[in-house]
């Protein structure tokens, strides 16, 4: 405990998440694992990268997002406006300004139909339908009606919702 692993040589890092730090050396980033080894992702061709979530991150060429692997193969192609995490091997997914649900194939599992979306937590994702949110499962079902102005994410079996100025779970 407290034994330095990996010696600072870095310009920038991010925390390890999934396996993986991101790190900058100059202008270049590269991903490394928990011994300081590089990952041979190759991610000079984008101009964002996301962190490593069920096994992939998001990655963007300035106008569209997608998901590559640990090896930098493109899994899910650069088509989406916006992309969220991973989350119970589902992502948020924007396109033409609604939000839908992948899977880590890509394969749309619900409908881009939301004006807004949450990640998935405890089986649960809040979405905005029209101007209310509520909280839809993973098969895309209304659990929760869209009553509240704002919503955060499921924890510990409650949620966070807001009516007009008041918060309660």
């Amino acid at each position: 405990f407290g034994q330095e692993i990996i010696k600072p040589q870095y310009d920038h890092m991010t925390d390890f998440h999934d396996g993986t730090a991101r790190i900058s050396i100059g202008s270049k980033y590269y991903f490394i694992d928990s011994t300081g080894r590089k990952l041979e992702t190759p991610l000079s061709k984008y101009a964002e990268v996301g962190m490593f979530n069920d096994e992939l991150a998001s990655v963007s060429d300035g106008h569209y997002v997608g998901f590559i692997d640990k090896t930098g193969h493109e899994v899910i192609e650069l088509e989406y406006d916006d992309v969220g995490i991973f989350s119970e091997k589902l992502a948020r997914v924007k396109k033409d300004q609604v939000w839908g649900f992948i899977d880590n194939k890509g394969s749309m599992v619900i409908d881009p139909q939301f004006f807004d979306a949450k990640d998935f937590k405890e089986g649960l994702a809040g979405v905005k339908m029209g101007e209310f949110w509520g909280f839809i499962n993973r098969m895309g079902d209304t659990i929760i009606d869209p009553i509240y102005s704002e919503v955060a994410s499921f924890s510990e079996g409650l949620a966070g919702v807001r009516r007009g100025a008041k918060w309660g779970f």
